[in-house]
Parts: C-alpha cells; sequence; structure tokens
C-alpha cells in the first residue's frame, strides 16, 4: 500500500568495511560531491543528492542509497545502470554485502513518477549486469508515460531481490 512507512529497523548505514549510504531527496543536487550526501544518519536540508547522483556515488560493494520520502520526477530520479558511462551503483558481493536501494528507514515510502515518455530505457529501477542488489520499500508510477506498460521495473542480473515495491500504470 502506498505510502506506508519503511521499517525504521531496516539498515540505514552500510555494513561492510569501505561502503557508504548515500542520500537522495526530490530536491537533490545532481552535481553534489559523494563525500556531501553520505552519511551513517540522515545528512540534513541541502546534503542531498538526485537518485541517479547517489546511484552514481553508490560504487563499493555494500553501498546503500536511502531515498527520502517525497515525489520524485524526471530522469535525475532513477536508478539505471547505463547512465554516467555505467558509473555507480556497484553489485554486491554475496548475501552478506549487498548494495542496497531503498526508501530511506522510519519514513514514507517514496513515490517515483515518469513523466513524459517512458521506454525500457527510461524505466525508474533498472540494474543491468549486477549481482546482490536489494531493492525495497519503494513506489514506483508511470503515469504521464507514453509507454502502455507503465511503471515497470526491468530487472536483469543475479541475486536481485525485491522487497515492498508497488510498480502501477
Amino acid at each position: 500500500e502506498a505510502g506506508l512507512p519503511c521499517p525504521a529497523s531496516q539498515a540505514a548505514t552500510a555494513s561492510k568495511a569501505g561502503a557508504s549510504a548515500y542520500w537522495a531527496s526530490p530536491a537533490g543536487d545532481n552535481a553534489a560531491a559523494c563525500a556531501a550526501i553520505s552519511g551513517a544518519t540522515d545528512p540534513g536540508a541541502g546534503h542531498y543528492g538526485t537518485i541517479r547522483r547517489a546511484k552514481a556515488c553508490a560504487a563499493t560493494a555494500g553501498d546503500i542509497i536511502n531515498i527520502k520520502a517525497g515525489t520524485y520526477t524526471g530522469l535525475n530520479h532513477r536508478v539505471w545502470t547505463q547512465d554516467d558511462n555505467n558509473a555507480g551503483l556497484a553489485s554486491g558481493t554475496s548475501e552478506s554485502v549487498r548494495t542496497i536501494v531503498q526508501g530511506a528507514p522510519g519514513e514514507a515510502a517514496p513515490q517515483i513518477n515518469i513523466p513524459n515518455w517512458f521506454s525500457i530505457s527510461d524505466n525508474a529501477v533498472v540494474t543491468y549486469t549486477r549481482s546482490y542488489i536489494t531493492i525495497r520499500n519503494l513506489n514506483v508510477d508511470g503515469t504521464g508515460g507514453s509507454d502502455p506498460g507503465g511503471g515497470e521495473l526491468a530487472i536483469e542480473g543475479s541475486y536481485i531481490t525485491v522487497d515492498n515495491v508497488e510498480a502501477s500504470n
């Protein structure tokens, strides 16, 4: 059900040494420095990237992308591994070292909308050639797209877990 809170008990920080947590918000900066949008806790207003920027920063196995509650529209708020010359969203390495894309713990699930046109290359969450990725606590809606397929998740890879994700339209 849309708007349910993301479990506060889920990890907001990376568990693997050397891995980081990156934070995104609807008003995030697509050019933010990775260090400015990372942290074990919510870094606060003025220190968020777009989802795309957080994805580009998540280049180490076990990194986490925490997506703040709110409504996200446009291509800067998608997770697509072919953006930015295939940079970011590193594969995890095992079940115990997963890379995670998630709604921020304790907040309402973020609403990721894809306005304008919609095609396989503009899906909200795409994980080409990645492994040990967890995608959880998100709402994806294709309303406003020209593709009748609407808000879909196109996922390729190995050991991909999708949990509490609602795809519609």
